[in-house]
Parts: structure tokens; C-alpha cells; sequence
């Protein structure tokens, strides 16, 4: 079932990737690197491998070897400042696609929600 979109949301989407474009220097249909779209907007993007010294190997383990579909990505709030931390174990396009999800996020201005319902679900 296709999502519906407010009336004016997919031009106002398209504006908004040109004007992107336009202020990372590329033209108006190349490519946008998300990492280096990431950096411009001093979002730090940080692979799961990175928690290596301070998350136990068994926890780590657990989300990029035994079960590395349940967790892409995540975007953790600090007041106004925001960190992506993504699984660095999947596929190039798939972390293409994570990492623009989380910022999309942050471009839309969505406000930090909890990651789990009081009975533990997402």
C-alpha cells in the first residue's frame, strides 16, 4: 500500500535536493554522496564497528554476524546535535540507503522519538 503524501511534499522534496546540490557543488542530477552530505551538515556518521572498545564483542557480534538484518541505522539526539550510528557490515547501497533515510530525518526536522513502545517493540 503506497504511502500518501501531503499535496506539494514531492516538489518541495525536489526543490529542496537542488538546492542541496547547488550548495555541495554538484550539478542538479549527479549523485549526492550521503557521508560526505552527512559531514556537510556536521551530522558525524559513525559505523557500529567504531563501538568496538567500549560495547562488549558479544553485543557488537550479535548485530553485524548473528542477526545483521534487524539494525541499519539509528540517529541519536543530544539536545539540538545529532549522530547517525549505522551497521558498517552491510552492502554499499545498502548504507547509501540508511544513511540518507536518517537524514532525511533530519532535514524534515522530525523530533527525536522513543526507539521502543513500553512493551519493548519498535
Amino acid at each position: 500500500m503506497a504511502i500518501k503524501l501531503r499535496r506539494g511534499f514531492k516538489k518541495e522534496a525536489e526543490e529542496r535536493a537542488l538546492e542541496l546540490r547547488n550548495e555541495l557543488g554538484l550539478s542538479h542530477y549527479a549523485p549526492i554522496d550521503v557521508f560526505a552530505l552527512a559531514e556537510w551538515l556536521a551530522i558525524p556518521a559513525v559505523p557500529l564497528s567504531a563501538l568496538a572498545e567500549y560495547v562488549p564483542d558479544v553485543h557488537l557480534a550479535h548485530f553485524r554476524d548473528v542477526e545483521s538484518d534487524v539494525f541499519s541505522g539509528v540517529t541519536i539526539h543530544q539536545g539540538v546535535r545529532r549522530l547517525i550510528l549505522y551497521n558498517d557490515v552491510h552492502a554499499d547501497v545498502r548504507l547509501n540507503s540508511t544513511i540518507a533515510h536518517e537524514l532525511a530525518h533530519a532535514l524534515l526536522g522530525h523530533s527525536p522519538s522513543p526507539l521502543a513502545d513500553d512493551d519493548g517493540k519498535r
